[in-house]
């Protein structure tokens, strides 16, 4: 499902980039070469083998593309902002929808990360090595009811819990956001918190009231939905 998504949202994207970009000293295959590298993330190698060139030449061409891509940025890619007041009430409206309970009418964002994986630097490498048996850095994100991102942190070694890579988030440093009155919602993998940011995560073995516990573990989380598929889309590209 997600390199579906993926794929689609990329091609978009990288469509509207390479329309704004403009069409000056076309040479004929440099939307194939394009998408080789900036949608495919094929190496220098390969696309030079390719198109029969040399690398000098690919890298020469990559920078310049680029550059005339941060020049549109703006132009086609909505940044990733919190949310106003009326935004925020959009999306606290949509996690309620999402879930079938009153319960996260005040969610302001779900809360979750992954693993990009990467080739391991020469030193270091054990830092950036994971549980899961592989080198990575941390992506993590706050997303909001329709998958759209509200806020990200990026670059911590995959060895880093996620309780960590929260707690040196700048959002949560500075108490960015949710604002006071409404939470994020996030897995097992985070503390549940009512200061400096209210988190709130699953009960996992509900003893304290545990009838109305258990009914809140129950219930269908909205993160479940909205999130991963905006990560997926994000590891891929």
């Amino acid at each position: 499902m997600f390199p579906c998504w993926a794929s689609i949202s990329g091609k978009v994207t990288s469509g509207r980039i390479f329309a704004c970009r403009g069409h000056g000293n076309d040479h004929g295959w440099g939307k194939a070469f394009e998408v080789l590298v900036f949608v495919c993330g094929t190496s220098y190698w390969v696309v030079a083998e390719a198109f029969d060139i040399p690398r000098t030449t690919c890298h020469g061409m990559v920078h310049r593309v680029s550059k005339a891509i941060q020049g549109v940025f703006r132009r086609v890619i909505h940044f990733i902002r919190f949310p106003n007041r009326n935004e925020l009430e959009e999306i606290c409206a949509g996690f309620q929808q999402l879930s079938g309970s009153p319960a996260f009418c005040k969610v302001a964002g779900s809360i979750d990360g992954c693993h990009v994986r990467i080739v391991p630097p020469g030193r270091f490498a054990a830092d950036y090595f994971t549980r899961k048996l592989f080198h990575s850095v941390q992506f993590q994100a706050i997303c909001d009811h329709k998958g759209r991102f509200l806020d990200v942190t990026v670059g911590f070694p995959g060895c880093v819990h996620d309780a960590r890579v929260l707690r040196c988030s700048p959002f949560y440093v500075h108490q960015l956001y949710p604002p006071p009155g409404w939470c994020l919602i996030g897995d097992g993998g985070y503390p549940c918190l009512a200061e400096p940011i209210c988190l709130m995560t699953p009960f996992r073995e509900p003893v304290w009231n545990a009838v109305d516990n258990s009914r809140l573990s129950r219930a269908r989380f909205p993160g479940d939905w909205s999130l991963p598929s905006a990560l997926g889309s994000a590891e891929e590209r």
